[in-house]
């Protein structure tokens, strides 16, 4: 009972921290500012007609590559750009 008294204070300070401050931080960030800017998605997404709509998973595209700004792993769509290619 005494360490769930103990958590729930330490919860209640962290929340009245982040409460006095807001995450400005976070909006002028490089890596959130690229993420709202569809046109720098590398592979098939910078590509695709419906980055703009969708833009992927960017946690599924770090998690495989590493690069948050890379291709949807799991997308089964083939933009026109890339089908005019292959064609």
């Amino acid at each position: 009972m005494v360490k769930l008294q103990c958590l729930l204070r330490s919860l209640v300070r962290f929340l009245a921290i982040l409460c006095r401050q807001p995450l400005v931080m976070l909006d002028g960030s490089v890596v959130f500012l690229s993420l709202r800017t569809p046109s720098g998605f590398k592979g098939k997404c910078g590509v695709c007609e419906y980055n703009t709509i969708c833009g992927g998973s960017r946690s599924r595209a770090y998690g495989v590559t590493g690069d948050p700004l890379e291709s949807e792993p799991d997308c089964l769509h083939i933009p026109e750009k890339l089908r005019a290619l292959l064609a």
